[in-house]
């Protein structure tokens, strides 16, 4: 299936959604590894569900209830269908710089200023890619993003602006 928003050849920048810039903070700060705290989780989630329409956890799959309680020949094919599950993802395995290459085939740029990959890709790649290919979920519109991004420059720009001029009565 295509990307929703191939036709249009907008780049949506996560970079510039509101929001992203608190999730990379929090991540640089106190989460280095991918064990994460609930309350990073829960933000991210958050942005997920607002940007995507969809979050990471609604892609997660679905064991059956009394997983636990099976034996272990039992439980085997249901591994091996969640295995399957996991792979049917593109990003599935990938490296955060693969993910950020292979999203931005979709038009959906994960990359910092510098050209990494931003810390959030591995929370957020599988929402991204359902959403690119119409599979559940939405993309965000890049001309929205573009005019958000575009109107909190301008904003930053009045305050530097006014910050640098002496007011006299």
């Amino acid at each position: 299936m295509a990307a929703i928003n191939e036709s249009s050849g907008e780049i949506i920048r996560i970079r510039d959604l509101p929001g992203v810039q608190k999730i990379e903070l929090r991540l640089l700060l106190y989460e280095r590894n991918k064990n994460i705290s609930a309350e990073t989780e829960a933000l991210i989630d958050q942005f997920s569900k607002k940007v995507f329409g969809i979050g990471g956890t609604d892609l997660n799959y679905r064991w059956p209830a009394d997983f636990e309680n099976l034996s272990e020949m039992d439980r085997w094919p249901f591994e091996e269908e969640a295995d399957g599950y996991d792979a049917s993802f593109e990003t599935f395995g990938l490296s955060d710089e693969l993910a950020m290459k292979l999203l931005l085939r979709y038009n959906i740029d994960f990359s910092d200023n510098s050209n990494h990959p931003l810390l959030c890709t591995s929370h957020l790649m599988r929402q991204a890619e359902v959403a690119a290919k119409g599979v559940a979920g939405h993309l965000p519109s890049a001309v929205e993003v573009n005019a958000a991004n575009w109107g909190a420059n301008l904003e930053t720009e009045a305050l530097k602006f006014g910050a640098g001029k002496k007011r006299s009565l």
